[in-house]
């Protein structure tokens, strides 16, 4: 599970550098470009699990909150502020108190952890719920979550549930991975391999959906909305990914060390100053550069993101047991 961590995070820095930094190919693009365009769908389906994944492996642990933990996590989150600012403070010389304040109040960046701090706060609720509700009651809770949430991601009924980017998504996700942890994990059947199958399936039709149109008269989506974290398609794709890195057994201190360390990697390449930044980095060289020169760079230059990350998230974790340890 700690190495699907590190994974989920390439993939977050992956998938902004595809459509947040060069866009998604259009129906023009599959006219002229069609292997280009092909290929920057496949890297979208592969990566765009990201999210869903970090928030399922929480679901698999099972959040226990405590104070120490979350104290620790506020540390974090003021510590990649301060880093945040300094770049900005560099990069353009001087900056205001509103734009100071602005980074503080987590303004325009950063939004997965606000969503993610409410599920963290409501984990107390969930636990009791999924230590208490008997099997078939919680699975009766999951199929009427998934039928609504799947509705709305065809007819929008509910905007602010749009796409997946709030705290119910992740009290789904929450719960999903905890009944397969609890419930089901131990008696599937399937061979390592078949979930890996599942997993490249359930991505390949989301491929193949966004480039062939899909029923359009039948489901009244547009082809991008496949890759909204809350698209049924991507839900089953992460939760098919989650159960295979379960029945892998490995063991190694750097995948531990590392891992630790990987929200940071989020935290870093999304504030506010650096991912205008990394954005407009990618798409300049994406521009002036053919896109399978641009493929490789970007793999390379998300590796070199994540170890920068990493390293300067070693001395948060520094800084923080210094600080804990005068406590």
């Amino acid at each position: 599970m700690e190495l699907l961590r590190i994974v989920a995070m390439f993939f977050v820095v992956m998938i902004h550098t595809n459509d947040f930094s060069i866009g998604l190919p259009n129906e023009d693009h599959f006219s002229s470009e069609f292997a280009i365009s092909f290929s920057r769908l496949t890297v979208q389906a592969i990566t765009v699990v990201c999210v869903n994944l970090f928030v399922l492996i929480s679901g698999w642990y099972g959040i226990k909150p405590k104070k120490g933990k979350f104290i620790e996590l506020l540390f974090q989150l003021a510590f990649f502020m301060m880093v945040c600012l300094v770049y900005g403070y560099v990069q353009q010389g001087n900056l205001s108190m509103a734009e100071i304040l602005r980074t503080i109040r987590l303004y325009n960046m950063w939004w997965f952890v606000k969503s993610y701090i409410l599920l963290y706060l409501l984990s107390p609720i969930l636990n009791a719920f999924c230590e208490k509700a008997t099997k078939r009651e919680y699975m009766m809770v999951l199929v009427a979550f998934y039928a609504f949430t799947s509705f709305n991601w065809l007819f929008h009924f509910v905007d602010w549930m749009a796409k997946g980017y709030c705290t119910m998504s992740f009290i789904g996700l929450y719960l999903l991975a905890r009944f397969f942890k609890l419930h089901v994990s131990d008696s599937i059947q399937l061979k390592t391999l078949a979930l890996l199958f599942l997993y490249v399936f359930f991505t390949f039709l989301t491929i193949i959906f966004v480039m062939f149109g899909i029923p359009y008269m039948l489901m009244p989506l547009e082809a991008k909305e496949f890759f909204y974290y809350d698209s049924p398609f991507v839900v089953l794709a992460s939760l098919s990914l989650l159960l295979f890195f379960s029945k892998l057994k490995i063991q190694s201190f750097v995948v531990n060390w590392v891992a630790k360390s990987c929200f940071a990697v989020y935290l870093l390449h999304t504030a506010n100053y650096i991912f205008p930044d990394f954005k407009a980095h990618l798409s300049q060289y994406y521009q002036t550069h053919s896109y399978w020169t641009y493929l490789l760079y970007s793999i390379v230059f998300s590796v070199a993101v994540f170890a920068i990350g990493i390293l300067l998230d070693k001395v948060r974790i520094l800084s923080w047991n210094l600080i804990a340890k005068k406590r």
